[in-house]
């Protein structure tokens, strides 16, 4: 089938295409696990898939029934999301999803679940979706999405048809940034590792903070007050892990850049380890602002203290 609109999402056309052939065919499963690198755009490719499904026209999706309306509108009675609440998936959301089941679809002759974080499912909600996958409803479709196909159970990936989807090429990486307003050079691309997501959070952080290459290059210049300003910038640690992850890619490469035989820069690897340690204990209870804080001055201490730090 010839795609005859612009797709809201770049760098997987060629999977939508085959999944919205099968579609056109019957023969797409009735369940799918899009999995992938996270921020890569799988959720955007799930729901045009459902805006697909569900659309009452001949050219799929066609943007402009009823049906495809109510869905950019997120208001479609037969697309039901499964949502995380405080960052896991409970078996009550899978109950009040199945108990729909029950009823026929409401708008369009099928329905759409569409679970984002499908890795998020505690083990009784894993359990509930899985007698569901194994006698599934007539014309409803399972659209699962993650980036972490590993804490999905066997059994439910087993009655899904996996779809796996790479990591952005640097071309349409910064085509998507360009498009949103953002210059990204390769030092971002590369730390990006092919994700948009992370490439706008790196961008929006790093907005905020000291160039990551500053960082590493300045041996110790910048100030108590200038830190002190960086570190008031933090919101909380999420807002903080996409700026590590730059320090650490330009780290890295002024690592790999040294001389073949030349003397190994110590600081610049003791710094990657703070960085490395500070990017696990973002996980625990720390403040972040004193963190980062300490970061940025990590070359002005003593070696000795650095080591005992």
């Amino acid at each position: 089938m010839k795609m005859s609109r612009e797709l809201p999402f770049q760098g997987h056309e060629d999977n939508f295409k085959r999944l919205l052939d099968l579609y056109i065919q019957g023969r797409l499963p009735h369940a799918l696990l899009l999995s992938g690198p996270e921020g890569i755009g799988k959720g955007r490719v799930a729901k045009q898939m459902a805006k697909a499904i569900l659309c009452q026209e001949k050219d799929l999706p066609c943007g402009k029934c009823g049906s495809c309306r109510l869905f950019a509108e997120e208001k479609h009675p037969d697309f039901l999301p499964v949502l995380p609440e405080n960052r896991r998936i409970k078996i009550d959301a899978i109950r009040e999803i199945t108990g729909n089941f029950a009823f026929a679809p409401l708008m369009s002759s099928r329905r759409v679940i569409y679970i984002p974080e499908a890795h998020l499912m505690n083990p009784a909600a894993g359990n509930a979706l899985l007698k569901t996958l194994e006698e599934p409803p007539p014309d409803t479709f399972f659209l699962l999405v993650t980036h972490a196909a590993g804490w999905i159970p066997r059994t439910i990936i087993s009655r899904c048809q996996t779809i796996r989807l790479n990591p952005l090429p640097d071309e349409t990486l910064r085509s998507i940034l360009t498009d949103a307003g953002v210059s990204a050079d390769q030092a971002l691309l590369d730390d990006a590792h092919g994700s948009a997501g992370a490439a706008m959070r790196m961008a929006n952080s790093l907005a905020e903070l000291p160039a990551p290459k500053d960082c590493v290059d300045l041996s110790g210049q910048l100030s108590s007050e200038r830190a002190y300003h960086y570190a008031q910038q933090v919101v909380d640690a999420d807002a903080l892990e996409p700026f590590l992850e730059a320090l650490l890619g330009e780290a890295r490469r002024g690592l790999v850049s040294q001389q073949p035989g030349s003397e190994i820069n110590f600081d610049l690897l003791c710094f990657t380890d703070k960085i490395l340690e500070m990017r696990r204990r973002l996980k625990v209870n720390i403040n972040p602002k004193m963190a980062l804080m300490r970061l940025l001055l990590f070359f002005r201490e003593p070696l000795t203290s650095r080591l005992e730090s």
